[in-house]
């Protein structure tokens, strides 16, 4: 062990200025045992003890010290503000005897000496104004804001009656706008209630303050309404954090309105609120259209909140704030393309289906969620069963849903984008089927196809418009020229099928491309030909066809087109196949056409017998005058009447008529 750790540690030496820690480690702790280390580490502790009691001995003997400078200090801390109170009243009232010099007393100007060796005769008026400066700097130090905007008032209406000099107002113009600067701190404190904002706005009109107290005003309502916002916190349900948000802002624009018109009167205040509330408005706009139009087709949630801003306007319009446009012009936009791209949608998903169209009917029953301006939200069928084919059901339901989706969001402003994007919808669709019947499809494929036409112009498009009328509880004139245009695609698609069905009939099954009749001879047992037997057979077989996949009423419009096309063929001049007759197909022919004239029956129109009449007496001419027979004697060419009636009866009894 050193030397000197071997001596007892003395506190001294530590708090000595000579003091080396790290020389005292080195010569206490360096090349020593344990026990030696042990015993210089009990000294410390001992000594640590020792200092410890020592300090807190010092403590309490000086406490009683610590106490009594404290309350010496407190007294004179009173002394020094009495001091001030008392130098302050010197200060007022020397500046209120040089004030003095400034008032007029019985027309004459009071000198500076005579005021002051005649304090104490002044008047009333004079008096007030020596201690004006003293009763604002009170008035303002006690936070009587009201009385002394009354002081300034009667300082004001006092100098305009005694003439003041600058001077005076000057220190006038000093403490008022002291007091306005107080005002307006106030006025934008975060925690101000609506009373007292009230109350500070009086104040600073009375003081002239009127601009800047309307912006001051304003700003602190709009800072306020951000800061009530932004502790709004989005917990995932959308329609309840609009709702919220609905009810801050609006209920403070009612408030800050009421408020507002209640301090500020005049039009051209009332037009800077105005300004403001739009402004407001505008914000809540853009975090309303964040929020809700980022799901651009959730349009059940759309209509939610839609309702809820709607039913807030309506609050604020009873009270004289009408609004709502400065939201429907922010939203429309929005909405527009909402709507677009769900038309987009679904004539994406329709091109899709027509692809894979097997262009099949079946039965189907549709129905349709009722709206909100319903009574309850039951379903209901839209109609009777339709046949469609599974493209036109696809149809059939993506329409009624984006109704009955865009029925939750629907104003008068959105009606014409509305019919805009249904019109393209059926357009495109009607179109697109009318490309397929140029393909190599089947009687009942076609029409199927024009089944499903029918049905979309004359069932699935006025139930629709129905639906959209009693939404907006208007009728819909923007469809009308639309509806004749979809009828007009329908009809020019059916002839587009008729024309297509003629063609068939008269080159596969009539082969009026072939020279026909020219045998010379007629058996006694003739009937009308296998061709137009033919014919007629497969006209039966259509008739049930268009029945059941068109309608019982297109049955007759289809016919007729079918049966005309033909007859026009027939009746081509420059057809073949009544060339080179010979005299029993000249027989065989009048007898085809008398066959064919009866069996179509009703479904022949004027024109039509006229036109196979016409054929008839063209092939009689040509043979007479072929033959050098004189055509007005027809008994030299044809049978009698009475034969070809009798083979046209025999052969209608074992074969379908129309």
């Amino acid at each position: 062990m050193t030397p000197q750790a071997q001596s007892t540690l003395k506190s001294e030496q530590f708090a000595s200025d000579s003091f080396n820690p790290k020389k005292f480690a080195q010569q206490n702790f360096a090349n020593q045992g344990v026990s030696q280390v042990q015993e210089v580490h009990d000294q410390l502790l001992k000594l640590k003890g020792s200092t410890a009691e020592g300090l807190k001995t010092n403590v309490y003997d000086h406490y009683p010290k610590f106490i009594n400078a404290s309350q010496e200090i407190g007294n004179l801390e009173a002394d020094l503000l009495e001091l001030g109170n008392i130098l302050g009243d010197v200060k007022s009232t020397i500046n209120g005897l040089k004030s003095v010099s400034a008032v007029k007393s019985n027309g004459k100007v009071i000198t500076n000496p005579k005021a002051i060796s005649s304090v104490r005769t002044l008047t009333k008026e004079q008096q007030f104004i020596v201690d004006l400066p003293m009763k604002l700097d009170v008035a303002i130090g006690e936070r009587q804001f009201e009385k002394a905007v009354q002081h300034i008032e009667q300082a004001k209406k006092l100098l305009r009656e005694k003439d003041g000099d600058d001077a005076v107002l000057t220190e006038l113009n000093t403490k008022t706008k002291e007091l306005v600067e107080i005002l307006i701190q106030q006025l934008v404190h975060p925690t101000i209630k609506s009373a007292e904002s009230r109350r500070i706005i009086e104040l600073l009109l009375r003081l002239g303050i009127h601009d800047k107290a309307t912006e001051l005003y304003l700003s602190t309502r709009s800072d306020k309404m951000e800061r009530d916002i932004k502790k709004l916190k989005l917990e995932g349900d959308i329609t309840l954090y609009v709702s919220e948000l609905a009810r801050l802002v609006f209920s403070a624009l009612s408030s800050v309105c009421a408020d507002f018109r209640s301090a500020f009167r005049d039009q051209q205040r009332t037009s800077r609120f105005v300004v403001w509330a739009i402004g407001e408005l505008e914000k809540f706009g853009i975090i309303f259209r964040n929020q809700v139009f980022h799901n651009s087709d959730d349009f059940n949630l759309m209509g939610k909140c839609l309702q809820i801003i709607k039913l807030h306007c309506i609050l604020l319009e009873k009270e004289g704030l009408s609004l709502s446009f400065v939201l429907n012009q922010m939203f429309h936009p929005n909405l527009v393309e909402a709507i677009y791209n769900y038309y987009k949608k679904i004539e994406a998903d329709l091109s899709k289906s027509i692809l894979t169209e097997n262009w099949q009917s079946s039965r189907q029953y549709f129905y349709h969620e009722k709206t909100d301006s319903d009574n309850n939200n039951s379903v209901q069928p839209t109609s009777s069963a339709v046949l469609l084919t599974d493209s036109a059901k696809l149809l059939y339901k993506s329409s009624q849903t984006f109704v009955v989706n865009i029925s939750r969001i629907l104003s008068q402003e959105l009606i014409p984008t509305c019919v805009m994007c249904l019109s393209n919808l059926f357009e495109s669709y009607l179109l697109q089927m009318s490309n397929q019947l140029s393909k190599d499809l089947s009687d009942n494929q076609c029409l199927a196809i024009i089944g499903n036409s029918r049905n979309i112009v004359e069932d699935l498009l006025p139930k629709l418009i129905l639906q959209l009328e009693d939404r907006t509880k208007k009728p819909i004139r923007e469809f009308d020229k639309h509806r004749r245009n979809f009828q007009g695609i329908h009809v020019r698609l059916r002839d587009l099928y008729c024309g297509k069905r003629a063609e068939i009939f008269c080159l596969k099954t009539l082969e009026l491309d072939k020279a026909q009749y020219t045998q010379e001879t007629i058996a006694d047992s003739a009937v009308p030909s296998k061709k137009f037997t033919a014919v007629m057979s497969v006209m039966c077989t259509l008739k049930g066809s268009i029945s059941s996949l068109v309608s019982p009423q297109s049955v007759k419009p289809i016919l007729e087109a079918i049966i005309e096309e033909i007859v026009l063929r027939l009746a081509n001049e420059e057809a073949v196949w009544h060339r080179d007759l010979g005299e029993g197909g000249l027989q065989q022919l009048i007898l085809d056409m008398k066959f064919f004239m009866d069996a179509i029956g009703d479904y022949a129109s004027d024109e039509v017998l006229d036109a196979i009449n016409d054929v008839m007496d063209r092939a009689i001419l040509s043979y007479c005058k072929i033959h050098e027979i004189d055509p007005d004697d027809t008994s030299a060419v044809l049978k009698p009447d009475e034969w070809f009636l009798t083979r046209v009866r025999r052969a209608l009894n074992s074969t379908n008529k129309l």
